[in-house]
């Protein structure tokens, strides 16, 4: 396989970054009701074909690993170079901001008020402090599927409250690399999300699963005797599962049921979208091995083998494989590109967050944060991009 050296392109790059991060004054805002954000960019074919990330920055003086995080600073960048930023708080959160529909969305939580901004102008509040599980922005409008902090959740639309439940907990998570929305998928028609209820029966607790359409319910799935569901997805209007049951794996597309033949020792797995369909990512181990899969849809199902080396994640395209290798202390060690191979110094860089892949037909798209280092890299594909800041990624885009 052909090897891409990074080192030398890392040291020499990155003594040329001299732009400042804070260049770019954030927008006041006080409005506490919704305001209108910023038009998006026109969606077009001819389009080129951007990577977006976000970071967090502090103070060159600041030791935000000894938990010195004042004056900290979230940035955009766009192809490798930093576009603007806004304050990031006290305590930055990995998990209360993203990039979507064309704009950088933060959410706060104070006072008992949870208050959603856009492009670091307040767009609207809340009474109720909420940390959001989805967040989508679809058609203008932004849907939020938020936990409270006693329990429950809301499914809200710029920010009003379209259902609720007490004791419920949403399926899906904020970091999900695969859907944009995380706990929150959308098609052509309408959003969906997928949550359990706890249910009494007479040898205690069971889980219910109960599948929404925005604020109806579309569909109710009962407890699985000697099993359980482990992710719901929704695409086209078709509801998809995960279960275990009878030992094992199962996949139901609507009412098809297909074996998966996995065991149930997986270390990770999850349903993902590829090329309009739903399939299942999974990653387990036999002794030194490690596999990772992709299964359940035609054209889909892709393979891949290490050994000694864990897989952080799985794609496929054009019946090439695509696979992030790191070591057991959770350092990236390789990238697997079809054919091609990018390697890594040992301990050099991590992956934040699982947000901080991405890949859309063909492109591979990292943003690797230097460990103990102020060194940073940006990888789409083969070609690197280092960068310097105080700080680490929480996250990138391809759009």
């Amino acid at each position: 396989m052909r090897k891409l050296t990074l080192l030398l392109l890392l040291f020499t790059a990155v003594m040329a970054c001299k732009k400042p991060l804070f260049d770019v004054s954030s927008r006041e805002g006080t409005s506490t009701g919704r305001v209108a954000p910023p038009s998006a960019p026109p969606d077009s074919a001819e389009q080129d074909i951007h990577i977006y990330a976000t970071s967090i920055v502090f103070p060159d003086s600041a030791d935000w690993r000894a938990g010195d995080t004042r004056d900290a600073k979230l940035v955009l960048w766009k192809d490798g170079e930093p576009l603007g930023s806004v304050p990031a708080g006290e305590r930055p959160d990995p998990l209360r901001h993203r990039y979507q529909a064309g704009h950088l969305w933060t959410d706060t939580a104070d006072d008992g008020q949870t208050t959603v901004s856009c492009d670091g102008v307040p767009l609207f509040s809340f009474q109720g402090e909420e940390l959001f599980a989805g967040f989508l922005v679809a058609d203008g409008v932004v849907h939020t599927l938020g936990q409270h902090p006693g329990g429950g959740f809301s499914y809200r639309k710029d920010g009003q409250e379209v259902f609720s439940s007490e004791t419920g907990l949403p399926m899906g998570r904020a970091m999900d690399p695969d859907w944009e929305g995380g706990a929150l998928m959308r098609d052509t028609s309408a959003v969906y999300y997928a949550y359990r209820l706890p249910v009494e029966v007479q040898d205690g607790d069971v889980w219910e699963y109960r599948v929404m359409k925005d604020g109806q319910l579309l569909k109710m799935l009962p407890a699985i005797a000697g099993g359980e569901v482990t992710d719901i997805r929704v695409k086209d209007g078709v509801v998809y599962r995960l279960d275990t049951r009878y030992g094992g794996y199962y996949m139901l597309r609507g009412e098809a049921l297909t074996s998966l033949g996995i065991p149930l020792t997986v270390q990770a797995i999850r349903l993902a979208p590829y090329g309009g369909q739903v399939v299942v990512k999974a990653v387990f181990r036999k002794g030194q091995d490690v596999f990772g899969c992709l299964l359940g849809g035609a054209g889909s199902d892709g393979f891949f083998h290490s050994t000694g080396l864990q897989i952080y994640d799985l794609f496929t395209h054009d019946g090439n494989t695509y696979a992030i290798l790191t070591h057991e202390d959770g350092f990236v060690a390789k990238v697997v590109l079809g054919e091609a191979e990018v390697p890594f110094p040992a301990q050099a860089y991590r992956l934040y967050t699982q947000r901080c892949v991405a890949f859309r037909e063909g492109i591979l798209a990292m943003a690797l944060s230097g460990m103990g280092t102020n060194d940073h890299l940006f990888l789409v594909n083969e070609d690197p991009t280092p960068v310097h800041f105080n700080g680490y990624f929480t996250g990138i885009y391809i759009q």
